[in-house]
């Protein structure tokens, strides 16, 4: 795969004085945000290809960035606007992109020389304001704000409001591994709201929690509680049937539209068109992963270093198995875009049109739009 073909990739993290949160990113494309939902299309209605006239909007700068205010957006709790997203589709996101994080800081006012702080966050890029918007919106609490140079994430601290996050996954649960962090982060939330975490025996408690959450404990930490017993990991498993929003929301964090135009002396033009969908999840998630592809009955999954990856490259199972489930459960972000332009590939390619040099020029064009050259140009417009 070429460097340029894929999207941003990157380690997120969030470092709070004894604690470090790193969240990998792994998947191509799953940093980048859009500049609007398709709901709102008027944010951004077009991509780079073709001519001005095949624009919905035709001054480009003026269909962009709605919001790109790098300070904190909003901390209001109300909702003034009923979200349209689908609750599958927002644990999907969040099993994809959600975080749940306990700090210890030092405080010698608290008799235990301990403050402990919970939170739960999502963390893209800022041009991913929009969505990160909606699901704020969704869950009606919490607030947006400025993380690093480029990034931006929904967190959620106070354990009143953390209740809402906690009633809603569950009823609508997460599938992937980050299900366990989820069961140790309830247990956790239970001790503080019952003022466990005043006590030693509380503390202890949350310590041995943490200690298989995430990267587990920090240096510091294991130093100050040298007697925890870490608590056993829950294990997840998966057999039941995949909900199509869950798999919208999760294609949406962690999926991948590509299209490749690859040298072949066996075809005409000595030019070889390989479309693809792709997801991707740490290997701990190998289950789910075939269990995504039975859903589909299509693709394989495979191992690629520390992650299974789901991939699809036959061109009749991306039109008949795969592209249909995104017609009535919708992709957001600026992936949605990726998307509709894997579409433009697919339906120049049914008819036969990639076999003519015209024809392969516009897959190149579209190709040349998408993924990681979206986000440049689109990074250069909020510059501006």
């Amino acid at each position: 795969m070429m460097e340029t073909e894929i999207g941003y990739r990157g380690s997120k993290s969030t470092i709070l004085e004894e604690n470090i949160v790193v969240k990998e990113q792994r998947v191509d494309g799953s940093c980048i945000g859009a500049p609007g939902l398709k709901n709102n299309l008027p944010m951004l209605r077009c991509t780079l290809v073709g001519l001005e006239r095949d624009y919905q909007n035709k001054i480009l700068s003026k269909s962009l960035i709605r919001h790109h205010s790098t300070k904190v957006v909003s901390t209001d709790t109300s909702r003034n606007n009923e979200s349209k997203l689908d609750p599958n589709f927002v644990s999907g996101f969040i099993d994809g992109e959600g975080s749940f994080s306990v700090t210890f800081i030092k405080d010698k006012s608290y008799k235990s020389g301990w403050q402990i702080k919970t939170s739960f966050s999502i963390g893209l890029h800022k041009k991913d304001l929009a969505l990160l918007e909606e699901i704020k919106n969704f869950f009606g609490v919490g607030g947006i704000s400025k993380k690093g140079v480029n990034g931006i994430q929904y967190y959620v601290n106070s354990p009143k409001d953390l209740l809402v996050i906690e009633n809603h996954l569950n009823s609508y649960c997460l599938l992937t591994q980050k299900q366990a962090d989820f069961i140790l982060f309830k247990l956790i939330m239970d001790l503080i709201r019952r003022k466990k975490h005043l006590t030693p025996e509380g503390i202890n408690e949350i310590v041995s929690c943490k200690a298989i959450m995430n990267k587990g404990l920090t240096s510091t930490l294991e130093e100050a509680f040298l007697d925890i017993t870490p608590k056993e990991r829950p294990v997840i498993t998966y057999s039941g049937n995949l909900s199509p929003g869950w798999l919208a929301g999760f294609t949406s964090a962690e999926g991948s539209f590509m299209i490749r135009v690859l040298n072949s002396s066996k075809h005409k033009l000595n030019k070889k068109v390989q479309l693809e969908f792709n997801l991707s999840q740490h290997a701990r998630d190998e289950e789910l992963m075939k269990v995504i592809a039975n859903y589909f009955e299509a693709g394989a999954v495979y191992l690629n270093r520390n992650a299974f990856v789901y991939r699809v490259v036959n061109f009749t199972e991306l039109t008949d198995k795969i592209l249909p489930l995104f017609k009535d459960n919708l992709i957001e972000g600026i992936k949605y875009f990726d998307y509709l332009d894997f579409l433009k590939a697919v339906n120049i390619i049914k008819e036969k049109k990639h076999l003519t040099l015209e024809g392969l020029e516009e897959i190149q064009k579209i190709k040349n739009g998408m993924n990681s050259r979206r986000d440049v140009w689109i990074n250069d417009m909020i510059n501006l």
